[in-house]
């Protein structure tokens, strides 16, 4: 007899214990997988949730039509597309996804370092974008794609502040990680004939948006001063 334990998938050996959420008793646990028929002696939301998640986005979406009205849970619904839920489960996705959150260290720097080894930069023409690029113009300085990749690159585990979900329609249900750089950065000047441009202490806000379901999609998504004060957890 085996025990089969199951718990979140991000648990590591440290913590795993303080995650458990249910031990199912089987034959032979190597060669069972978390489905429905694995649960049978637990409770009814073991039942049902490792079941679901077990299911691919197109599985969820041949379950009958009252079955799939019934799904609830945010790590099932985050499996599907916008146009796939009902209005009551974009209603609790909507509610979720407007709450921050701390994602955990390994999470962050893994984050870091794939938007790090990227080798290209493009600055899309978005709103905060320009006010920021217009706002060093101003003082004489240009923000290029080298600046912005410098910025990235100076990152540190340090400057992450929090995470969330999109619930933009072309970005939805992406995690976002939020970053500030603050720090003294000199720009090149926009005039062939004018001087280097210092920012002392600059303060920026910097989102990087990370595909929830794939893990890839890492961009920068938005560069510019910050709206409010920012905490920094990992300080």
């Amino acid at each position: 007899m085996k025990k089969l334990v199951y718990a979140y998938s991000s648990s590591t050996l440290n913590n795993i214990l303080d995650e458990i959420e249910c031990i199912v008793l089987v034959d032979d646990a190597m060669q069972m997988s978390p489905r429905r028929s694995l649960v049978f002696a637990s409770e009814n939301k073991y039942h049902d949730k490792y079941f679901y998640m077990g299911l691919t986005h197109e599985q969820l979406l041949q379950l009958p039509k009252r079955e799939f009205k019934n799904l609830k849970d945010l790590e099932i619904l985050r499996k599907l597309n916008k146009e796939d839920l009902t209005p009551d489960q974009l209603r609790i996705l909507y509610q979720a996804n407007k709450d921050n959150f701390l994602s955990s260290r390994k999470e962050v720097r893994a984050a870091l370092d794939k938007i790090q080894a990227c080798k290209y930069v493009n600055i899309y023409p978005f709103r905060k974008n320009i006010s920021f690029a217009n706002e060093i113009a101003e003082k004489g300085g240009q923000v290029t794609s080298k600046d912005v990749k410098a910025i990235i690159d100076s990152l540190q585990l340090e400057d992450y502040s929090y995470s969330t979900y999109s619930i933009l329609d072309d970005d939805w249900n992406s995690l976002l990680m939020v970053f500030e750089y603050a720090g003294d950065y000199t720009f090149q000047p926009n005039d062939e004939n004018g001087e280097p441009v210092t920012i002392a202490q600059m303060d920026i806000y910097i989102k990087v948006d990370i595909d929830s379901v794939s893990k890839t999609g890492y961009g920068v998504l938005s560069f510019h001063n910050p709206e409010f004060k920012m905490d920094h957890p990992y300080k």
